[in-house]
């Protein structure tokens, strides 16, 4: 690995608001390589990059400064950039009212967005999810939440390594319904290195 296994950019930021951002900052947020775009499909698949490789059971290093809330916008079938800011500066983000207006219409808008940046142990592959979806906020809501709690715990190991996956659920009008899941299966350092295994069931 590395010396930098999640470089600093520079400027980065260092006093935040909360303590969770605090946390998450610790780190310092990623910066430089080429970046593959992560997305979870209908089907309940996890692909990226231009291919769509599909993602199986590669370990994945999350970046705990990367965690981002924002906008993404939607105007007769064209996605519409909105702001995006890091979850440590998330008071600063405008409200909808205050976005540019959209086209009226079921398929047009604004959504909320929540991302967060992964590195495959593999081959070092930065990886970038963004979710707009219910089960997408979701997911990186409660990934976030996770190594948060876990940095705690892992103060010499804050990064957390994960596996992907999905779970389903039958909805009333749309059938079945694929969620993104994910499953914390160990702890590395800055570095990259793996401090500690977790026993997954």
């Amino acid at each position: 690995m590395t010396d930098n296994f999640f470089p600093v950019e520079a400027g980065g930021g260092n006093a935040l608001s909360t303590d969770l951002a605090e946390s998450l900052l610790a780190v310092g947020s990623m910066g430089g390589g080429e970046v593959s775009y992560l997305k979870f499909t209908k089907a309940g698949a996890w692909e990226y990059g231009r291919e769509g490789d599909t993602l199986d059971d590669e370990v994945l290093a999350v970046n705990p400064a990367s965690f981002v809330v924002g906008w993404q916008g939607w105007s007769n079938g064209v996605p519409v950039d909105g702001p995006v800011v890091p979850i440590s500066q998330m008071a600063s983000l405008p409200t909808e009212g205050e976005l540019d207006k959209l086209p009226a219409g079921d398929m047009n808008g604004w959504q909320s967005l929540f991302g967060v940046n992964f590195k495959m142990m593999e081959d070092g592959t930065n990886l970038q999810f963004r979710g707009t979806s219910v089960g997408g906020r979701k997911f990186v809501q409660n990934l976030m939440k996770s190594v948060a709690l876990g940095m705690t715990d892992h103060s010499n190991a804050p990064v957390a390594l994960v596996t992907l996956s999905s779970s389903n659920y039958k909805h009333s009008t749309y059938g079945k319904i694929h969620t993104p899941e994910f499953t914390i299966v160990g702890w590395a350092d800055a570095e990259g290195k793996e401090v500690k295994k977790l026993a997954v069931k």
